[in-house]
């Protein structure tokens, strides 16, 4: 079939005009010609097109962006959650954090427990409804507000249904009656689960409560909300009070007390101080009082002394009580021993005598600020160069400018296995050995 050159012009022309048509309506509604690289970053381009998007700023951590290159999608570095901190943070499945979480757990819309989802480790798949919230990896019912103290509440998790104690008046005195924060040493346990350490001074604080010292607030952890409590709430309670906290992070089961860290590998001590103020920030607001009182375990004494020297904590801390705590590092056995199968990594090599940690930590004045420092050391045996308690060398305890205590007693546990049990351990044991409660007591009053 052949067509005729005035066939052929008039097909050209109704061509023209189709595409004279198309173009008007593009130019019309430019909204209708949309692909990547048309230089228009739409919102389903994100994360996908780069021709188009900035990627970094498209709220989305690609696999070569990190919180070093681009903070504005991956967080900051020095945060305490970031995408690339090997952690599947809650949100993270919503930026495309493969480096945390995996696709498979994020984005396949099925809640899979058989697969290791919770509303913890994929928070998109297994989100809670409106009235649960994600409780020690689960969905649990709301019952906080609904005016009834449930046995799974207190007045820390709930104070709106579980009410306070006895008030003494309405004006709070900042400078008196200063509260207690209880800091645990190295974990003992696997990283799954670390109640021993958050537990650790159960039995020290529940005596103070006894001897009718202090008033027992439970646990506060360092992503425990500032606004809790009206800001002295505490403080105008008839006594003081003593927390325990947590430089581990994780979930707390109020009901039972357990802590479920999470999966995170061990990090510096330093970073641990960090921790550690925002507790005593917390505790400063809910009692409205200037200082705190800090009495420490083991590592825990070396974390508090890094929030005290490097993050501020010596204006607001007025002493603390050190307890078996190697501020000269450890030594030989203690680092395979105690760090060898839980815990090991950053914080193990940070404690250890030679690190450039305690270098830095003892650099200056030992006693830095104007804190009043009191360290307690336990002795009953000697290793040939120093005497111990099973774990921490006495000489490694002392501090200059503090008032340093010795308690003797009776070796319980072996070099070989430390974590079978130890003298170090039974020191923050009033019943075990009685003689350091007594003097942390008397040093309270002082």
């Amino acid at each position: 079939m052949k067509f005729s050159d005035k066939e052929f012009f008039v097909g050209g022309i109704l061509l023209i005009i189709v595409l004279a048509l198309l173009v008007n309506l593009f130019l019309a509604n430019p909204s209708n010609l949309k692909y990547c690289g048309d230089g228009k970053c739409t919102e389903n381009e994100m994360g996908s097109c780069e021709l188009d998007c900035n990627w970094c700023g498209d709220k989305y951590c690609q696999d070569n962006e990190s919180c070093s290159s681009c903070e504005a999608d991956c967080g900051s570095c020095n945060a305490e959650a970031y995408c690339g901190d090997g952690i599947c943070n809650a949100g993270e499945c919503d930026i495309g954090c493969t480096k945390d979480c995996p696709i498979s757990q994020c984005q396949n819309g099925k809640c899979e427990p058989e697969a290791g989802e919770n509303c913890v480790t994929s928070p998109v798949d297994c989100k809670c409804s409106d009235n649960e919230k994600c409780d020690n990896s689960k969905c649990v019912q709301l019952t906080c507000g609904n005016g009834v103290c449930d046995s799974s509440e207190s007045f820390v998790s709930c104070p709106n249904d579980c009410k306070q104690g006895s008030f003494v008046g309405e004006e709070v005195n900042p400078d008196t009656n200063y509260p207690i924060i209880f800091v645990h040493g190295h974990s003992v346990e696997t990283q799954e689960v670390s109640t021993f350490s958050i537990n650790a001074f159960t039995e020290f604080q529940n005596k103070l409560v006894s001897d009718n010292l202090y008033l027992d607030k439970g646990i506060i952890l360092p992503n425990s909300e500032l606004t809790a409590f009206n800001e002295g709430e505490w403080g105008r309670l008839d006594k003081p009070i003593s927390v325990r906290t947590t430089y581990y992070t994780g979930t707390l089961d109020p009901s039972s007390g357990v802590f479920i860290q999470s999966s995170e590998t061990t990090r510096s001590i330093n970073e641990y101080g960090g921790r550690l103020g925002k507790v005593v920030d917390i505790v400063l607001h809910h009692t409205g009082k200037s200082k705190v009182i800090i009495i420490s375990h083991s590592m825990g004494g070396l974390v508090s002394r890094a929030y005290i020297k490097n993050y501020g904590g010596a204006n607001k801390v007025d002493k603390l009580i050190e307890i078996g705590s190697p501020n000269h590092g450890v030594y030989g056995w203690v680092i395979g021993g105690l760090c060898g199968t839980t815990h090991s990594g950053q914080e193990c090599e940070d404690m250890q005598h030679d690190s450039s940690f305690i270098a830095n930590l003892n650099s200056g004045d030992e006693s830095y600020g104007s804190v009043k420092y009191f360290t307690i050391a336990g002795s009953c045996d000697n290793n040939g160069e120093d005497y111990h308690d099973e774990v921490v060398r006495v000489g490694s305890v002392k501090l200059e400018g503090a008032t340093n205590n010795v308690v003797s007693g009776k070796c319980v546990g072996t070099t070989s296995s430390p974590l079978d049990g130890a003298f170090h351990s039974d020191l923050i044991s009033p019943s075990k050995v009685p003689e350091v409660y007594n003097l942390v007591k008397e040093f309270l009053k002082a």
